[in-house]
């Protein structure tokens, strides 16, 4: 099992999948830790990252969470 982050853009609302971690105390640590402005661990998840729209506008994402997923 692993937990993918997942983020959001603002400007063209396309959904995708940032990094992963195995662990589902990890990925709350680093969900509770990133909403109190705390980083973590250099893999940790930013609330906001920038984001190429496909149609090459520049947007910003929101980190939404991480999605429970079977590993490949």
């Amino acid at each position: 099992m692993e937990y993918r982050t997942i983020f959001k853009c603002r400007l063209c609302g396309e959904v995708y999948e940032g990094g992963c971690t195995g662990s589902q105390s990890i990925a709350t640590q680093a969900i509770t830790l990133a909403c109190l402005g705390i980083p973590s661990q250099a893999q940790a998840p930013t609330l906001i990252e920038p984001h190429s729209c496909e149609n090459g506008d520049l947007g910003v994402a929101d980190f939404q969470g991480f999605r429970k997923a079977e590993k490949k």
